[in-house]
């Protein structure tokens, strides 16, 4: 949708306290979404324990938020229609840039974009434009720019507004996975 660095400084990688979370949550959030869409948006805790972040031993306070970013165990989960393999070049993971997205700074056809988890020092890990996730290639410096944004959300598919939500168009694909089980 949109191609941001992670965060400004490349000392400060939490999710919690990120750059690109606040974005999510403020600009994205109140551009993006009228009144009634953000009605079936819900505000839900991200989990961004150790197991949020698979095979890495790093972990984040939960945070709440409306919008958020996959993390690698959701880009490696069955349950989300993925490959376990976080190694597997997965076509399910890939991502095209939008228009904007290109114009912003993201290459073009598939991108590479960022995901909530990270690894030592000021690295952060990225989804390859091939759907490979994290050191697959390298991980980034946090304020790398050319990174894809593709945000996530969970919506109220029980509202009377959930179907006009597809109305933002062609440009943005919403995916809908049923997360009660988790």
């Amino acid at each position: 949708i949109d191609c941001q660095p992670f965060d400004t400084q490349s000392s400060n990688i939490s999710w919690e306290s990120c750059s690109i979370r606040k974005w999510l949550n403020s600009t994205f959030y109140d551009t993006a979404f009228n009144a009634g869409e953000k009605t079936v948006i819900c505000k839900v805790e991200t989990d961004n324990s150790v197991a949020s972040n698979k095979f890495f031993n790093y972990a984040d306070k939960n945070t709440t938020d409306y919008i958020t970013l996959f993390s690698r165990t959701q880009l490696t989960s069955k349950e989300f229609g993925f490959s376990e393999n976080d190694r597997d070049d997965d076509v399910r993971r890939c991502s095209k840039s939008t228009d904007y997205a290109q114009a912003m700074g993201a290459g073009s056809g598939y991108c590479n974009y960022w995901t909530r988890s990270h690894g030592p020092t000021t690295v952060q890990y990225v989804l390859s434009s091939d759907g490979c996730v994290g050191d697959c290639h390298s991980p980034v410096e946090a304020n790398s720019s050319g990174f894809g944004v593709r945000p996530i959300m969970v919506v109220d598919k029980d509202s009377g507004y959930y179907s006009s939500i597809n109305r933002i168009g062609e440009s943005v694909t919403i995916t809908f996975y049923d997360i009660s089980k988790n």
